[in-house]
């Protein structure tokens, strides 16, 4: 994330020779992002603790967006509310698995030792599907080429949760050291689906170069945390039991952008 957020301003300072605007007046704006997403998703609820639901996600993506504001600027000073709308095409997966075995003596077989195994599989898929920020970029012209802005800001994502829960019950017997007569005789899929919003606080840091007096170039960076809900149906071990419980991704979002904008 580094080395994009250095190598795009050197490319942003080669490139731009002239400068002949301050930072005031309306504006709209495209982006281009670069999202990193870090996620553990923890049990919150539920009428007991399943053991195998803590797990730990990553995904990085290129994204896209819009932007529209309007800059105020008192002696080089400026304020600029605005307001952006992001597609991040972020998608995380967590996979885990636990296996339980119990043994038992077959009836009238003692050489015989029987076992039941009991697997549980437990997936989620959580995608990002869009981001909308109200902020505000609080920055100074250095110059009539180039400033820099600290946003601070409110974003809310809209998001789609997917948990899948795979269980099957299997029987075998080992004899004389071999293992035979396996056979699966129950399995369940429990799949749940959730959308929803969720929002934050975010902060970061920002740079803008004036191409003309209508144009600029800007590159920002952004961070945030925000956690995301959902109740599903998870399945307890040894016994064929439905548990409902509440879980929560906290997930760490860090963001690049490098964008164009018009004033007006």
């Amino acid at each position: 994330m580094k080395k994009i957020f250095t190598t795009i301003t050197i490319i942003l300072l080669i490139f731009t020779k002239a400068s002949f605007a301050k930072t005031e007046g309306a504006y709209i704006g495209l982006d281009i992002t670069r999202n990193k997403n870090n996620a553990t998703t923890s049990q919150i609820e539920g009428p007991e603790k399943v053991s195998y639901l803590n797990l730990k996600s990553s995904d990085s993506s290129f994204g896209f967006g819009i932007n529209s504001g309007y800059a105020f600027n008192i002696n080089n000073f400026y304020i600029a509310p605005n307001l952006l709308l992001q597609v991040p095409n972020s998608k995380l997966q967590a996979n885990n698995q636990s296996k339980y075995t119990s043994k038992y003596k077959i009836s009238g077989y003692t050489e015989y030792d029987s076992y039941e195994e009991q697997n549980i599989a437990w997936q989620q898929i959580l995608k990002i599907n869009s981001r909308f920020a109200v902020k505000s970029d609080f920055g100074y012209d250095f110059n009539k080429i180039f400033s820099a802005y600290i946003p601070i800001g409110y974003n809310i994502f809209n998001y789609t949760l997917k948990t899948n829960n795979y269980y099957t019950l299997s029987e075998y017997y080992i004899y004389q050291g071999s293992r035979g007569g396996e056979y699966t005789h129950d399995e369940i899929i429990y799949k749940n689906r959730a959308r929803g919003n969720s929002g934050s606080f975010f902060y970061g840091i920002g740079f803008k170069i004036n191409a003309t007096d209508k144009f600029s170039f800007n590159l920002e960076y952004n961070k945030t945390s925000v956690d995301f809900k959902s109740n599903t149906i998870l399945l307890a071990p040894y016994y064929d039991r439905k548990l409902k419980i509440k879980t929560k991704t906290k997930t760490d979002i860090d963001i690049i952008k490098a964008g164009i904008s018009y004033y007006f």
